[in-house]
Parts: structure tokens; sequence; C-alpha cells
């Protein structure tokens, strides 16, 4: 599946003229019978995206319970030396995270068997890590005004969401006004994903430990489209990731806070 392979050596405006190239007969086929080859591709409309991550469901969960069954195997004796408490300790550990993530993925199925399709799985990832990650949109996100982006992923994160920030860009029927947005530490995620991508018209850090630069200019984001929001926010102040956004003096001021899509005054403190 794409996660799992190499991605393929094109960009997503590359990526977007192979897709919008073939027949709706051939995407559909795509994502009905192969959607691990678009489902995490940057590039692929976000309901082409979605509609391939919902079937592939079903297959992660299946691959998950085969890594359970071999790991009980294993445990039960059969594979490896139970009198070892170092190896007794590690299976256990590895069996329990694949209970864990098996666990993820079924919930997400069954939030998305009661969804009234206002949200689209634009990332399913059941491979990198400890933990499934996915990603969530709301709303029509190739046909919205505005979208807002949210991370909350590590520092490590920030090139996969430039490549989606992008992708977002290529994809959106017209010219969309993209807010990237992150809180506490996701802040810093986007911070560095915007010192690889210019697609958002706009950067919103909420509750910001540090956005990974002190000046705007790396962020590709003009003045006056910063916004700081959630000062005195204790994660900030070791300042682990730089200085905070306002004790810098990039933001935007009097600082402004999103709540339901609306932009509000709200007070700037110190951090």
């Amino acid at each position: 599946m794409v996660s799992r392979c190499r991605r393929l050596p094109w960009n997503v405006e590359e990526v977007n003229d192979w897709w919008t190239s073939l027949s709706p007969a051939q995407q559909q086929d795509i994502i009905s019978n192969r959607p691990d080859w678009i489902g995490n591709l940057d590039g692929i409309p976000v309901n082409d995206r979605g509609a391939a991550n919902l079937n592939r469901l079903n297959s992660e969960i299946t691959a998950v319970d085969e890594e359970i069954a071999e790991k009980q195997t294993e445990f039960e004796g059969q594979g490896g030396p139970l009198d070892d408490p170092v190896y007794v300790k590690r299976a256990q550990q590895e069996l329990h995270r694949l209970e864990r993530k098996r666990e993820e993925l079924e919930q997400l199925r069954e939030t998305f068997k009661n969804d009234s399709g206002r949200h689209t799985l634009v990332l399913l990832d059941a491979t990198s890590g400890d933990h499934l990650q996915a990603a969530v949109a709301i709303g029509e996100e190739d046909f919205a005004d505005h979208s807002v982006a949210l991370s909350d992923q590590a520092e490590a994160g920030g090139e996969r969401l430039a490549g989606f920030l992008d992708s977002l860009q290529s994809t959106h029927y017209g010219d969309p006004h993209l807010v990237a947005a992150g809180h506490s530490y996701g802040s810093s995620v986007t911070g560095y994903a915007l010192q690889e991508t210019a697609a958002p018209d706009e950067f919103n850090a909420l509750g910001s430990p540090g956005v990974s630069t002190n000046h705007l200019g790396p962020l590709h984001i003009i003045p006056g489209k910063f916004n700081v929001a959630s000062t005195r926010y204790l994660v900030g102040g070791p300042g682990w990731s730089g200085t905070g956004p306002a004790a810098s003096g990039m933001m935007s001021c009097p600082c402004r806070l999103m709540i339901r899509g609306v932009l509000s005054p709200v007070v700037a403190g110190g951090w």
C-alpha cells in the first residue's frame, strides 16, 4: 500500500494530472480495488482519498489480526523462549500494541459507519508508529471557500503536513483561502511545514510553545496573516521549541482566536 511503499517520484501537480487524466470508471476501479495506491497520496482529491481509505479499513484490520495471531503463537511457546523474561516482556508489549491498534481501527470503522458523510478520512496509516495515525477532514475540502488544516503530530510530521497542504492547494476547485492552524506542539509542526510550502494564506497558532522560527519570512506568511491565541499556556514556558510567537513580536495584534470559523479578539498575555 502507499503508506508502506516508496513514494512515487511525482510532485502533487503531477499526481493530480495523472488522476484527472483517468476516466471516472478507471478512478472508481482504483478506489474500489486498489485503494492502497491513493489513500495517502498527496495530489488526489480529498473525497477520492477518503473513499479509498474507507475501503482500506477492513484490509488494515485483517492485517493487524494476522500480526496478532502470529505474536500469540510466539507467546504460547511455539516461536520463542518463554523462560526468557526479557523476551516474554517484549512479546507482551508487542501484543498489547497490536491489540490497541486493532481497537483503534475498529473504533474508526464504527465511527464512519454512523457518519452522515460530512467527514472524510484523508489519511490512514496503521504501520508507521505504535498508534493508528489518521486525519479526518470536515466538509467539502476541495470546494470550501475557507479551509483550516490542524496538526498535533510530532516535529517529524512537518514534512508530511507540508505535502498535504500542497495537495489541498493542487486539488481544490478554484483557489482556496487556506488557513493552517496548530495547537500546542501541533503549531510547532505547522511551523516546520510552512517552511516547506507556500500554500496557506494564514497561520493560526493556539497555545504554541514556538513555531520553529522568530521571523515570518521562512513561514511564507505575509504580515497580518499570522494569528496567535491562548497565551499563558504552560507548555510554552520552558521554551523547548523556541521563543513563543507572542514574545517574538511576530503575531498580529490584537491577538485573535478562531471559534467556529469566526475570528474574535482575545487578550494577549505573557507566556
